[in-house]
């Protein structure tokens, strides 16, 4: 490999890192709402079945299909994220050899 080419190829890994970067960032969003619709569809099915609201029976199914959903988002972005974290260490990694192969020079001031 030439050295020239190292340049090119580090900055191909932090576009492609900034880009792993923003999935993790998407993935937390969706888990933190996927969070609050099972809590509020679990909040409103345990108020209907305690008796302290009185939905309409397709609120209440509405109820659990949000639990429900809320738990599908949330695993799948879950599992996107862990994948994405992991690509975005091996990028690093891989970036940082690249930079080492660079032999960059000790710059000391006096």
């Amino acid at each position: 490999m030439n050295s020239g080419d190292l340049p090119a190829r580090i900055d191909n890994l932090e576009r492609r890192a900034a880009g792993l970067a923003q999935t993790i960032e998407t993935c937390r969003k969706a888990m933190l709402i996927a969070k609050a619709v099972m809590t509020l569809g679990a909040a409103a099915f345990a108020a209907d079945l305690l008796g302290l609201l009185r939905l309409a029976p397709a609120l209440t199914l509405s109820s659990i299909g949000a639990v429900i959903g809320g738990i599908v988002v949330f695993g799948s972005h879950h599992s996107t994220r862990l994948e994405a974290e992991a690509q975005l260490r091996a990028l690093e990694q891989e970036r940082g050899g690249l930079i080492d192969g660079l032999n960059p020079r000790v710059v000391t001031l006096h």
